[in-house]
């Protein structure tokens, strides 16, 4: 018999990837359920195009979905959908309250931020679970051993689309390299945009590569800053691709080099081998599951400390890790792909 399942999807870019392959294997665990996806509208672009039949439930808690009153109507359509069960991937209050008030009969959660009361099975966290996708793995199938890999889906129209984006510019036939250049967190993520550039130049120049800069909007500015100090073979798509481009466009490189953000995630779930930059965080948590991925780390005293910004003002879990390095990385990443 099939049961009506709600999955609340992380509300952060690369969380929402990391939880693709759990919520991807709860289904192939339990093919008859019908599954629900409920997130932002952006995030839920993530699955769009998936491999498996979601329902997808958009929850707009910035504008129409504000506040209180908007939690309470998302909970009074919850209820009229008459879910059996719903699993919440965020650990907020907020959402498990929403759950709450949406009646939905089996509300599974980990335990925190005083919102077991509102759980009808709060889940205790398991610290030897150390990355962040086998948490989510083992909510949804209580398998400690389950730890899947991204996995999204570009369809053959978006891949064209992608193609005809680099033969306009003339990249066809050349090694792509994409570069992901920050990180919505903060600056202890982001690895000094001259390495960018200097990186981007021995690519150039070295491999007669061709760079694509990715960024957000409120990035474009040192995205450009980056292209201006790289010179020729450059191009800037900060701020010009929607969620689903920007995962067509990833997947037509054969390397991507990018700080611990979604974009990393997102180059790994299109199977694009990445090069990761880590500073403040930690890749044992949040390090990209890719077979054939690199990660550059400098395990400094203070490292990793998850802060936005360096309290010693010196970013030095990032700046001992040289453009020398990150190339000898894609390097032994295009060797390894001519060797297949």
């Amino acid at each position: 018999m099939s049961r009506r399942i709600l999955i609340r999807a992380p509300n952060w870019l690369g969380d929402a990837i990391m939880a693709t392959g759990a919520i991807d294997l709860y289904h192939q665990r339990n093919p008859n359920d019908i599954i629900t996806l409920l997130g932002t509208p952006g995030i839920l672009t993530v699955f769009s195009s998936s491999y498996n039949p979601y329902n997808l439930f958009p929850y707009d808690r910035e504008q129409k979905d504000a506040g209180l009153l908007g939690l309470a109507r998302m909970g009074g359509m919850l209820h009229n959908q008459f879910f059996d069960a719903g699993y919440l991937l965020t650990n907020s209050f907020s959402s498990a309250l929403m759950f709450y008030i949406g009646r939905i009969p089996e509300r599974i959660g980990y335990r925190g931020h005083w919102r077991s009361r509102l759980l009808s099975e709060p889940v205790d966290p398991i610290p030897i679970l150390s990355h962040q996708a086998q948490q989510y793995a083992y909510l949804l199938t209580r398998d400690p051993e389950a730890l899947p890999p991204p996995k999204i889906r570009v369809s053959p129209e978006e891949r064209e689309k992608a193609r005809q984006v680099l033969e306009q510019e003339e990249f066809l036939g050349k090694i792509r390299i994409g570069m992901a250049i920050g990180a919505a967190y903060g600056p202890a993520k982001c690895w000094p945009a001259e390495y960018f550039a200097e990186l981007a130049r021995n690519c150039v120049k070295t491999l007669d590569a061709r760079i694509l800069l990715f960024g957000a909007k409120n990035e474009m500015k040192l995205v450009r800053e980056v292209k201006q100090m790289a010179g020729k073979g450059v191009l800037d798509l900060s701020g010009k691709t929607t969620l689903r481009q920007l995962l067509a466009l990833l997947q037509q490189c054969r390397i991507v080099i990018a700080n611990d953000s979604g974009v990393m995630h997102a180059a790994t779930a299109v199977k694009t081998p990445v090069v990761a930059l880590f500073g403040s965080t930690d890749p044992v948590k949040t390090g990209p599951l890719g077979s054939h991925s690199r990660v550059l780390y400098e395990n400094v005293d203070c490292s990793p400390c998850f802060d936005r910004t360096c309290r010693y003002g010196h970013y030095e879990c990032l700046r001992l890790i040289t453009p020398q390095s990150a190339l000898k990385s894609v390097n032994d990443l295009l060797i390894h792909q001519e060797a297949k």
